[in-house]
């Protein structure tokens, strides 16, 4: 049985007519073109359908955009969007349409952009944004406004900020590059005590960099750069030639490159060094140039002159002292050594005790400073003699020293092995010195009642064995092939705690009674084999012999002894 009373049935009548004027202003506004779509909620969720409204034009130009359209609910609800917008996020269009605004912005953006959505409610607003979309982030521009009073909504465009962004960040990268790269330029300037500058040939501008506004005793920019300011720190006796190479310098033709001197703001004199060189194609308009000090060089040069004239006198020096020693004071002694030579044959037939003993101390004596006096001079003659090295061949030079001890080696009973020696760039009036000395040593320091013994033989070192830690201390030209020349004795030897120690002059570890010479002899070998770019040293035992080795280059330079290497391996 139905219940319904007359109040409730006038009730329902006015829903239902409150519902039918609803759906009629949803017609009119559909019939107007008011309204592009309307939502329903179906199920708690919204369903967004769209309308094709008589504006057919206006909705094929919004789609032809190249920038993101979409129309918004007060909500933030999507209830339209052009092709563009899906595109780019990339989400298809009709699951764009109906999913909301807030959902598309990054965590990091989301309050700024609900800040600037709440401005465009009731007016205009724009912004640089980021999308994420599908763990993508989209930079953005946005600008929104709102629709009202024609619709409720809010209109949303969407620029494409990507490509943008990054040329942003290739400029940056590039700009912090050039940053670091003046950094590291003008470290260089100071460093190497130099500046530069750029100077404008059209306008006549001229810009410094700041160190060369330091290298003239000035803080960096304290003055506006011209060739007039620049002018009134050259050294006034340069002045003249500085205007030349200036004027020369507006010749676009000619390159400037000269040294000068500056009088600093501090008044210190300065030399710099200039060089300036056009940049740009032919007709150019600007050129670049460098500014260095090279004081320190300058004055370098000039102690270095001063010492060579210093060094030419001390050779005049030297041979004066060599011409006194050949003749003044050889001349005194031949007189004592012919004179007791004399008086000895006077005394003969009657001599007084003890005389013709003191006769011979005397002529002794005279003999070991004749000795003295020509190995000094000899050693003082192992000078700078560069055009003098030949090629020499050692076999020969050493077969010649011999002969001059033919009557020693006979009194000696010695036997001499000469094994193949190499043909060097050497000076050969050295080397016979050379080895003279050590043929002579050999012999000298023979074991009495035993025959002395030499053998003499050589090797070609290897690279590795020339830079070893043992032939170090000789400072080889690694560049060069060396070759190890031994003298191999049986005679009384040394200790080996004196290697060293012989080689100094004066030196002696002998009784001066028992064997003759002056202690120059192995100073005098040092000498010789170090003007050659060599070393020598020596291995030995008390009473066993001693070795001696003498590192020879085959050649002076590299480039001849890479021609003596190809020549030796054929």
């Amino acid at each position: 049985m139905d219940t319904t009373t007359p109040e409730d049935l006038l009730s329902k009548i006015e829903d239902l007519k409150s519902r039918l004027s609803e759906a009629q202003e949803a017609l009119d506004a559909i019939k107007t073109g008011s309204v592009d779509a309307f939502a329903i909620r179906k199920d708690g969720k919204p369903e967004v359908f769209t309308l094709q409204s008589l504006d057919y034009a206006y909705r094929i130009l919004i789609e032809k955009f190249s920038e993101g359209a979409l129309n918004l609910t007060p909500e933030g609800l999507i209830i339209y969007t052009n092709n563009y917008f899906s595109k780019l996020i990339d989400m298809p269009h009709e699951k764009v349409t109906g999913s909301y605004i807030f959902d598309l912005i990054s965590r990091e953006c989301l309050e700024k952009f609900q800040e600037h959505f709440a401005l465009a409610l009731h007016g205009c607003s724009k912004t640089e944004i980021t999308l994420s979309v599908n763990n993508k982030d989209i930079p953005v521009y946005i600008s929104l406004t709102s629709l009202q009073p024609q619709l409720a909504t809010v209109g949303m465009i969407v620029t494409d900020l990507s490509d943008k962004k990054q040329t942003e960040q290739l400029i940056t990268n590039y700009r912090n590059h050039l940053q670091i790269q003046n950094k590291i330029f003008n470290l260089a300037e100071e460093i190497a005590h130099a500046g530069s500058y750029q100077l404008n040939l059209q306008t006549g501008e001229l810009i410094y960099s700041d160190n060369l506004f330091r290298m003239l005793g000035c803080l960096p920019q304290e003055f506006v750069p011209s060739i007039e300011k620049y002018l009134t720190f050259v050294h006034p006796d340069d002045k003249e030639r500085v205007l030349k190479s200036v004027s020369n310098a507006t010749d676009e033709t000619v390159p400037l490159q000269l040294t000068y001197r500056v009088l600093c703001k501090s008044g210190q004199i300065k030399h710099f060094s200039n060089t300036e060189r056009p940049i740009g194609k032919p007709g150019r308009k600007m050129t670049i140039g460098t500014i260095q000090d090279v004081t320190h060089q300058v004055e370098h040069t000039e102690t270095l002159r001063k010492n060579n004239l210093e060094l030419e006198h001390l050779n005049k020096s030297l041979d004066q002292f060599a011409s006194i020693a050949s003749h003044d004071l050889q001349e005194p002694l031949r007189k004592i050594q012919t004179f007791t030579s004399l008086l000895k044959q006077r005394i003969k037939k009657d001599p007084p005790n003890d005389t013709t003993e003191l006769i011979d101390k005397i002529k002794g004596s005279s003999e070991r400073m004749s000795l003295l006096i020509n190995d000094v001079l000899n050693f003082s003659r192992i000078v700078n003699m560069e055009n003098m090295f030949v090629s020499t061949d050692l076999n020969q030079v050493l077969n010649t020293t011999l002969k001059d001890f033919d009557l020693l080696i006979l009194e000696k009973h010695a036997f001499v092995r000469i094994g193949n020696l190499p043909v060097i760039e050497a000076i050969p009036l050295q080397i016979t010195q050379l080895f003279y000395n050590l043929v002579g040593n050999a012999l000298k320091f023979s074991k009495n009642g035993i025959p002395a013994s030499l053998t003499v033989s050589s090797r070609i070192l290897s690279s590795e064995e020339t830079a070893n830690e043992s032939n170090r201390r000789f400072n080889l030209n690694r560049e060069l092939c060396y070759s190890e020349i031994s003298f191999t004795d049986n005679g009384i030897g040394f200790e080996q705690q004196f290697s060293e120690q012989i080689f100094s002059i004066f030196e002696r570890l002998n009784n001066r009674q028992q064997y003759s010479g002056t202690g120059i002899g192995l100073a005098l070998c040092q000498k010789i084999v170090g003007h050659h770019q060599g070393g020598i040293h020596a291995e030995g035992r008390d009473n066993e012999g001693a070795v001696f080795y003498i590192l020879l280059p085959l050649t002076q330079s590299a480039e001849r002894n890479h021609i003596e290497q190809k020549h030796m391996i054929r």
